[in-house]
């Protein structure tokens, strides 16, 4: 079950609406148009995940967001995008984890780390000084890859007397590489799953590079 024009419209409508008696009065459209292809996705994606690391969980219920948000935190009841997160577990936020992403304009996925602390970032800096096999293998996959580092760096560098490519990755507060499209004819295909399998495959060393930091400080 692929994605279509209808899925894109029903998250940017529920958005717009942002009620749950609307929600509720759509809820078909939203198994039929959104949650339902997500759950075939990340189906179809297990195999290429299986490659990359077999402890990989890749769990059509478990591993796709929810549409709502909570309430606790936000002034909005609904999400206008859907995304799956693919890791070994997901209840540990210092494993690296691939994701997937869709919104009312197109998809985006990528890998990184979210809430890492500053052991996972102490470890990071120093594999990276230290010249390790594994980074200079990630650097090398995602050049020219089309994936980018998501900056989340801080204002000032912390490592002034590093080559500027260096201070790129040093100064993140948290590693985290993507790529975003607008292409929608791909994220309509029905071979989207084997792309993003592809394109994920392409940055493995980059994985298992973070994959290395979170067992070094675990």
């Amino acid at each position: 079950m692929a994605f279509s024009q209808a899925t894109l419209d029903f998250l940017m409508e529920n958005r717009i609406n942002d009620s749950r008696l609307w929600f509720n009065e759509h809820k078909a459209e939203y198994i039929e148009y959104v949650r339902d292809p997500m759950r075939s996705f990340v189906e179809a994606l297990a195999p290429y995940m299986e490659r990359i690391d077999s402890m990989i969980v890749c769990d059509p219920v478990r591993s796709v967001s929810r549409i709502w948000r909570d309430a606790r935190y936000s002034n909005t009841l609904f999400r206008e995008n859907l995304w799956c997160d693919l890791s070994r577990d997901r209840h540990i936020h210092m494993l690296p984890s691939f994701f997937f992403e869709i919104t009312p304009v197109g998809f985006s996925c990528g890998c990184g780390c979210w809430e890492t602390g500053s052991d996972f970032m102490g470890e990071f800096r120093r594999l990276i000084l230290a010249g390790s096999p594994l980074f200079n293998d990630a650097v090398e996959a995602l050049r020219g890859s089309g994936f980018a580092l998501m900056d989340s760096r801080y204002k000032r560098t912390r490592h002034p007397d590093a080559p500027e490519w260096q201070r790129e990755w040093l100064d993140q507060r948290s590693p985290c590489v993507f790529f975003e499209s607008g292409e929608l004819d791909v994220l309509f295909s029905e071979d989207l799953p084997d792309r993003i399998g592809a394109r994920f495959a392409e940055i493995k060393p980059f994985y298992d590079f973070l994959l290395l930091v979170a067992h070094s400080v675990s």
